[in-house]
């Protein structure tokens, strides 16, 4: 959280709204800036950090926004590429989630799926030790049970921008039961890099 109110505070001093420090903390003189901003662009002025907020800033700054995520593809038990991707609001938790692409006709220009959200083990069971690594939680990111349950994988998916270059790439290798799996933790050690088996979600 302290990144995002850091990067906030460095957009808005760069376009002199006058931020205060920028190091990170919420205090007055970053909320007055930010409701200066949203009085100055159109936006609800509460002085809150949202998403639109973020979106605008990085939008007047002429900046794309900096990626926070990333996408690993895979075929046939192998690494094909991976590619940075955007998760909006980031303290929020993402859950586990597999998408799997249902049949459809070679020409068809669209593709139903379905969405199976998986359930982790509770909290202190994320700290078990699996082969030597530790799974420690995740800076910053409410991964309460509440915030699980939440999670739904239709939201989720919403929130993953995916560059244009990158979906125009994946439309062209679809095929009908290709996966997608989304996680916080990444991809897992019992992933491995040259076959034997594809991704990996740890649920304990």
């Amino acid at each position: 959280a302290n990144g995002r109110i850091r990067e906030v505070q460095k957009l808005l001093d760069e376009l002199t709204f006058e931020p205060g420090d920028v190091d990170g903390w919420m205090g007055p003189d970053t909320a007055k800036s930010i409701r200066r901003f949203q009085a100055t662009y159109g936006l609800k002025v509460n002085g809150r950090i949202s998403e639109e907020l973020v979106e605008k800033l990085y939008e007047i700054t002429g900046k794309d926004i900096p990626p926070n995520g990333r996408l690993y593809v895979r075929q046939n038990f192998k690494p094909v590429f991976n590619a940075p991707v955007v998760i909006r609001n980031e303290e929020q938790t993402l859950g586990s989630h597999l998408f799997t692409a249902m049949y459809f006709e070679p020409d068809a220009t669209q593709a139903r799926w379905t969405a199976v959200t998986l359930k982790k083990g509770s909290p202190p069971n994320r700290h078990a030790l699996h082969g030597g690594l530790i799974k420690q939680p995740l800076k910053g990111v409410d991964q309460s049970a509440e915030a699980l349950d939440a999670a739904t994988a239709g939201d989720v998916m919403n929130r993953i921008v995916i560059p244009p270059e990158t979906r125009l790439r994946l439309a062209r290798m679809l095929t009908p039961g290709s996966s997608i799996a989304i996680s916080d933790d990444g991809i897992s050690w019992e992933t491995t890099p040259k076959g034997g088996s594809d991704f990996i979600v740890l649920m304990q």
